[in-house]
């Protein structure tokens, strides 16, 4: 897999700015085009039949939004032009949701921020968990008020033999090349007597496709999984987490609930995620 097509979604808040500038240089580290998702909310049918609601006002509403997306292009513009990148701008009328989850049909990694989870102003809360489900698209979150927005250099893989952890490293390939240090880390006692075998193929694989990792175990004591992995993640000064999403029955509802959850609302480094 390559990246070829990077998606970043823009709101009115600065830590959009700071998922866009992330999405900005990764798209010019591999040489790939880089897309904007602006959507415009449109108002629901039912609050034109209400009574209560008058019409002249929703009419404004809905142009207030349209202008907020013309200051966001240029905005957006600005910064592009002060960090040397061209994009794509995509931006439509309707279900903020069902647009955005369209666009990152087409696209090879979506790049967005950690708050977009809570948007309810422009309705995309949740969106992460229907781009993971639904479009089967690699998101990486960006925590709020993340400080080095480049390219990850130092990479930590968190490795339990699941096929969704797999298809993470899979699809985290090309970020794993271009990394200076990566390192496949379990917690937990060993699921069966060969891990250390398995370790060892999955590093073997990781090197046939230009990828030089190490392995490491570290047993959970009586710290969560999510502290042990966080003070591992500052031990190492690492910079991108690749992990696959938890989740099994009610995805859509549950995907980003549980442990995955714990972990994008701690984590102080982004979070690649595939399902």
């Amino acid at each position: 897999m390559e990246i070829k097509d990077v998606l970043s979604i823009v709101d009115h808040t600065e830590e959009s700015e700071h998922a866009f500038r992330y999405a900005a240089e990764l798209a010019r580290q591999h040489n790939a085009g880089l897309f904007v998702s602006c959507p415009i909310p449109e108002i629901p049918p039912i609050l034109y039949m209400a009574t209560q609601f008058n019409r002249d006002w929703l009419e404004v509403l809905v142009e207030q939004f349209k202008s907020e997306e013309g200051r966001l292009f240029e905005h957006y513009t600005g910064i592009g032009s002060e960090i040397g990148v061209d994009f794509e701008w995509w931006s439509e009328q309707g279900d903020p949701q069902g647009i955005v989850l369209d666009h990152s049909r087409y696209v090879d990694l979506i790049v967005a921020s950690k708050s977009l989870d809570s948007d309810r102003l422009v309705g995309l809360s949740g969106a992460p968990a229907a781009f993971l489900v639904e479009s089967k698209t690699p998101v990486i979150i960006i925590p709020e008020k993340l400080k080095k927005l480049q390219p990850p250099d130092r990479i930590i893989v968190a490795w339990d033999e699941s096929s969704t952890a797999a298809k993470a490293i899979r699809q985290a390939l090309p970020l794993l090349r271009a990394a200076d240090s990566v390192q496949l880390l379990t917690i937990g006692e060993p699921s069966r007597s060969n891990q250390a075998d398995d370790h060892a193929t999955m590093v073997a694989y990781l090197d046939r496709h230009g990828v030089v990792a190490e392995s490491k175990t570290v047993k959970p004591g009586k710290s969560a999984e999510q502290e042990i992995l966080i003070s591992e993640i500052n031990a190492s000064n690492v910079d991108l987490l690749v992990m696959g999403a938890y989740g099994h029955a009610r995805i859509r509802e549950l995907i980003l609930g549980g442990m995955t959850r714990k972990i994008l609302q701690a984590m102080p480094v982004p979070v690649f995620m595939t399902h």
